[in-house]
């Protein structure tokens, strides 16, 4: 999600958008890869600091964990690799 400026704000604030010719746009999100549900237990402090990056970032700090998984995970299998 990408922060929106000063300008934009005042130009939505000042607009309505019943008065603009605008046509209906259908969204369709897909999930590549099948996710599950798993619980977890991190001490408060570290999903804090979580969720303080993730808002420095914009996305759900949800995503910002699977994606601090997944470079993990990559960078184990390359020294995994590396030494094999």
């Amino acid at each position: 999600m990408r922060e929106i400026s000063e300008e934009e704000r005042k130009f939505w604030d000042t607009h309505d958008t019943s008065e603009m010719d605008l046509e209906p746009v259908n969204i369709l999100f897909v999930r590549k890869t099948p996710m599950v549900t798993i619980s977890l237990r991190l001490p408060e402090s570290d999903l804090e600091r979580i969720k303080e990056i993730a808002k420095k970032h914009n996305i759900p700090y949800t995503v910002l964990i699977r994606n601090m998984i997944k470079r993990e995970l990559q960078l184990m299998e390359e020294k995994v690799g590396s030494s094999g």
